[in-house]
C-alpha cells in the first residue's frame, strides 16, 4: 500500500485496522486500569484509583465509575490518576460495567468501540462515514 507524503493517515489506518496514536495511548491506560481494578495489582497503582461513591442511589452505581480528582493545572491533568479515571468513565457501560470478563474480552470490546468512534466506521466495509459520531451516542454501538 503506497501513500503519498501529504496524504492523510486516518484512512490508511482504517484500512489496515490500526488505531491512531492517541487511541493506542488511551487503550494502554484503559487496559492497565481494567487489570488494576480486577486484580488489585500493582498496589501502588490501585491506591491511585478510587471507585465513585454517590450519596444517593443512582442507576449509574453499577457502572464501576472512578472518582475523577480535581486538578488545578493542565499539567496535573496529565497524571495517571486523572487520565485513567477520565478515560475509564468515558467508556460505555457495556465495556466497564462487568469486571468479571477476561482481559481479552475487554480488549476486543474496547478496540471495537474505538474503531467505530475514533475512525468513524460503522461496522461495514464501506469505509469511514462522512460524519463522525460523538461519544454521547456511544451506547448505540452495542
Amino acid at each position: 500500500m503506497i501513500t503519498k507524503k501529504r496524504d492523510h493517515i486516518t484512512p490508511v489506518l482504517a484500512r489496515i485496522h490500526r488505531l491512531p496514536v492517541t487511541a493506542c495511548i488511551q487503550f494502554k491506560i484503559a487496559l492497565l486500569t481494567f487489570k488494576t481494578l480486577t486484580t488489585h495489582q500493582p498496589s501502588y497503582i490501585h491506591d491511585l484509583l478510587q471507585l465513585h461513591c454517590s450519596s444517593r442511589q443512582l442507576r449509574s452505581a453499577s457502572h464501576n465509575l472512578l472518582e475523577i480528582p480535581r486538578m488545578r493545572t493542565s499539567f496535573a491533568q496529565c497524571s495517571f490518576t486523572y487520565s485513567a479515571s477520565h478515560i475509564w468513565n468515558s467508556l460505555p457501560h457495556i465495556i466497564t460495567g462487568n469486571l468479571d470478563v477476561t482481559a481479552n474480552t475487554f480488549k476486543m470490546k474496547f478496540k471495537t468501540f474505538y474503531y467505530r468512534v475514533m475512525l468513524c466506521i460503522r461496522g461495514t466495509s464501506h469505509g469511514p462515514v462522512s460524519v463522525c459520531l460523538s461519544v454521547r451516542h456511544k451506547s448505540e454501538f452495542y
